[in-house]
């Protein structure tokens, strides 16, 4: 996206403008990815320590041990995947894991609040709202993997 709009304007206002856009395009893009990546990562650290008390012994109740492991794992994978797909897929693929986000985390949020006392646990339709959450965007996300195998459930 930061390339077609350096070059549009390029275009239109000269090499200058197409150099200051891309580096702007480039800069915005990156701290963006930069930060939902490094938060993705310390809020998987932080749920998997708070909850897994097997996962605390096993990293001797630091944290980093987990963090920096994960963190280059899920580096190493997303460099493959970017390195082998086609930017439409990616598109496509990356529109959709937050639709995989909404299957997993209702129930895991459920599941934390059930861990909670008593009297701060949220009312029974907090668990509806979730499970229908997890219904409509559960749909698309079906929808999403059966159009990528074969043929979409509903053709929008």
């Amino acid at each position: 996206m930061p390339t077609f709009v350096a070059a549009a304007l390029g275009d239109e206002y000269g090499r200058g403008m197409f150099y200051l856009i891309l580096i702007l395009g480039v800069l915005i893009l990156f701290s963006t990815q930069l930060g939902i990546f490094e938060a993705m990562v310390r809020v998987t650290t932080d749920a998997a320590h708070g909850t897994s008390t097997r996962l605390r012994t096993l990293i001797e109740g630091d944290p980093r041990r987990f963090y920096y492991p994960f963190m280059l794992v899920l580096l190493v994978i997303i460099a493959v995947v970017l390195h082998l797909a086609l930017p439409v897929s990616l598109v496509q693929w990356s529109a959709n894991m937050s639709n995989l986000g909404a299957l997993i985390y209702p129930f895991l949020l459920m599941y934390l609040n059930s861990r909670l006392p008593k009297a701060a646990r949220p009312r029974w339709y907090h668990h509806l709202i979730l499970v229908l959450n997890f219904l409509f965007f559960g749909f698309f996300f079906v929808n999403f993997i059966a159009d990528f195998v074969g043929d979409p459930l509903v053709t929008f």
